[in-house]
């Protein structure tokens, strides 16, 4: 792998990581914004695919959609099936919370199928 090509995918998984690790905090905060919490666990997942993708060399377009990155993950790597459940509830967070009215409702599950599929992604 080139040093270009290192660097954009190095870049993708840091902030991928660095959005899991927000979620964690803010959603251990008593009464915290768990608003926020949740936007960044779907933006952890988006951008560790998005790793994954560039690392494949996949051209990326510009998509919160978790379900679509996931399905194109799964070209190059089929276990990527077992994500489609939690990138299709992931995906909505994208936007949901970020704009009013907010109509999901919160979901703990995405702090948890967030963070396995960070941590999933980690090990290729």
């Amino acid at each position: 792998m080139d040093d270009a090509k290192r660097e954009l995918v190095h870049a993708w998984l840091i902030k991928a990581d660095n959005d899991l690790t927000t979620a964690r905090e803010i959603g251990a905060i008593p009464d915290g914004p768990l608003d926020t919490a949740i936007y960044h666990c779907q933006q952890a997942a988006e951008k560790a695919v998005k790793g994954f993708l560039a690392f494949h060399d996949h051209r990326l377009v510009r998509s919160h959609d978790v379900e679509r990155l996931v399905e194109l993950a799964e070209a190059y790597e089929p276990g990527f099936v077992r994500w489609e459940d939690a990138a299709i509830t992931l995906t909505p967070y994208a936007t949901a919370y970020r704009y009013i009215p907010a109509n999901l409702p919160l979901w703990s599950r995405a702090v948890w199928n967030s963070t396995r599929l960070w941590s999933w992604q980690r090990a290729w």
